[in-house]
């Protein structure tokens, strides 16, 4: 179904998607180098801005497989493909890349790149592809995506890899997953502490963490992130990463100078699917204009990822939002097809289908979420919300007092507790437990705490 809705947009000539690269080395454990290699690419040539590149996550579907150059195209929705694939020999590296035009399947350029193995010539190599393919799609480099090319995020390889590691964990999205990559670019950059680029990994990180509940406080990752950020844009200041860092990091959500740094970070970033849904999200404080505009951004990062899970279920959580439920199911159906062990779109089913009125479902989904993303406290919250609604106290009691004993999840604990109290009457003593939780679209604490208030007749104090 994404593959179709993928073949159904209109192509653009100057589209490319960079099927991962073959590896001819013969020594054990190239793999992540190669993978490596392949990564950067698509980095590079996703700062052109006359480009359409799809991103790692989508063409990573495509590795060792069978399908034809056409097929690909045509499931990607892009006009060309590169293939391309890497030997290493000692302290050389071969590089052979070619591409292909989908309509013909014939090639519009090749070249072979012998070079001896140092991040100044890998960067090199990456610099001259990104050209190379830029003049035969006939798109114009402007002036600073030609400086940008220039440039040469660090000369220590160590440090580069730990930033890819990092880069890997990031777009996961399971909390283990995003603190590992939390310490792969503070270990990056204890390596080269002048890595723009991994110090606005540390930022981008400990934005995320929060959100998904991973064991940081907002007020700890903002002060994590807001250091990071200033650091990266101190080294880097023209870097779309660093701006989208510093966009990512300021105080005042959703106020006109984030928006303002969010667009100058997409501007900088074309081609990066993460930072139209982070500008996405500082916009879904604003119904109305604001979400609307919010889920043109959300598709936008779909087409330049069509085939991997978190763009897609950015989209659902953003109809949910606006309470379109149907379609965001949809979404969450295509998201679990291709990737069953999403937790993420597990939780956002849960949002759905307790949405549409399948309470029963909405506590299925919640307690898939919990067993795939064990140490996320978002999908706990909303399995006790859903036992609270169809007034299920045995059950609630039996997690509230589980996750007590493991002593590990002290909002999760806390929520439950505010909604046993609140089924049974005790209404302060559930605002008390609400006391300074955080909120989230789809978990409310300011909603319950709402909810409380007008069952208590305060209904000045609900109403703010």
């Amino acid at each position: 179904e994404q593959a179709a809705a993928a073949a159904e947009a209109p192509v653009s000539p100057q589209s490319v998607a960079v099927l991962p690269f073959e590896n001819r080395s013969p020594v054990a454990g190239d793999e992540f180098f190669i993978d490596g290699i392949h990564d950067d690419l698509l980095t590079t040539l996703a700062r052109v801005g006359g480009l359409k590149v799809i991103s790692r996550t989508s063409v990573s579907r495509y590795s060792g497989s069978d399908k034809s150059i056409p097929e690909i195209a045509r499931e990607l929705g892009v006009a060309t493909i590169m293939e391309g694939a890497v030997q290493r020999a000692g302290n050389t590296v071969r590089i052979n890349v070619q591409l292909i035009d989908a309509r013909t399947d014939e090639h519009l350029w090749a070249q072979f790149f012998d070079r001896e193995l140092t991040t100044e010539n890998l960067f090199a190599i990456q610099s001259e592809i990104t050209e190379k393919i830029a003049g035969a799609l006939e798109a114009e480099l402007t002036p600073d995506e030609e400086s940008s090319l220039e440039s040469e995020p660090t000369d220590n390889l160590e440090a580069y890899s730990a930033y890819l590691r990092g880069m890997r964990g990031l777009e996961s999205r399971s909390v283990d997953a995003m603190r590992e990559a939390l310490a792969a670019f503070q270990h990056a950059v204890e390596l080269d502490p002048d890595f723009a680029l991994a110090w606005a990994g540390i930022a981008k990180v400990a934005e995320v963490l929060p959100s998904w509940w991973g064991g940081m406080t907002r007020e700890e990752g903002r002060a994590i992130s807001s250091a990071a950020a200033e650091r990266a844009m101190e080294l880097a200041p023209a870097s779309g990463d660093a701006n989208l860092a510093l966009a990512l990091s300021m105080d005042e959500e959703g106020s006109a100078a984030q928006i303002a740094q969010f667009q100058k970070a997409v501007e900088l970033l074309p081609n990066d699917p993460m930072a139209y849904q982070w500008y996405a999200n500082t916009l879904q404080d604003t119904p109305g204009p604001g979400w609307e505009k919010a889920l043109a951004l959300l598709r936008k990062a779909v087409d330049l990822d069509p085939l991997a899970p978190n763009p897609r279920s950015q989209v659902a959580r953003q109809l949910l939002m606006m309470g379109r439920f149907e379609e965001a199911e949809e979404q969450l159906r295509m998201v679990l097809d291709s990737n069953p062990d999403y937790a993420p779109a597990h939780g956002f089913m849960s949002w759905a289908t307790g949405g549409a009125g399948n309470l029963d479902q909405a506590a299925i989904w919640s307690e898939r979420y919990i067993r795939l993303d064990p140490r996320s406290e978002f999908p706990k919250w909303a399995l006790s919300l859903t036992l609270a609604q169809l007034m299920d106290r045995e059950r609630l009691v039996a997690l509230r007092d589980r996750w007590a004993e493991q002593g590990v999840y002290p909002e999760s604990t806390r929520f439950a507790s505010a909604l046993l109290a609140q089924l049974d009457g005790r209404y302060d003593a559930a605002l008390e437990n609400l006391r300074g939780l955080p909120d989230t679209p789809g978990l409310d604490a300011d909603a319950e705490r709402a909810y409380i208030l007008t069952y208590k007749r305060d209904y000045a104090a609900a109403l703010r």
